[in-house]
């Protein structure tokens, strides 16, 4: 995949890394900040806890990556489609 297939958005987030990752690994606090989309959110692809999770949702992948930087912790959000997705959105949007 290109990168031209991805959205990559970068936050700095009040640490520690611990509390962000459970924010992003636990259903219940997941509901917190996703709302009633926590269930939707797909299986698990990736786990390197504390610092990256991903999950295949739809047709493309969202990842979470968390990297310290002093008390903060950046967190780097992913969106991954795959081509097939895209190829359909240029048809229709071309329509």
């Amino acid at each position: 995949m290109s990168d031209d297939d991805s959205v990559r958005i970068e936050r700095v987030l009040p640490g520690p890394i611990d509390e962000v990752w459970e924010h992003l690994t636990d259903p219940a606090k997941i509901a917190g900040w996703l709302g009633n989309d926590a269930g939707d959110l797909g299986e698990v692809s990736r786990c390197e806890p504390p610092n990256v999770v991903a999950y295949r949702w739809g047709e493309g992948e969202v990842s979470f990556e968390l990297v310290p930087r002093g008390e903060n912790v950046v967190l780097v959000f992913t969106h991954r489609r795959h081509a097939r997705v895209l190829a359909c959105a240029s048809r229709r949007m071309a329509a």
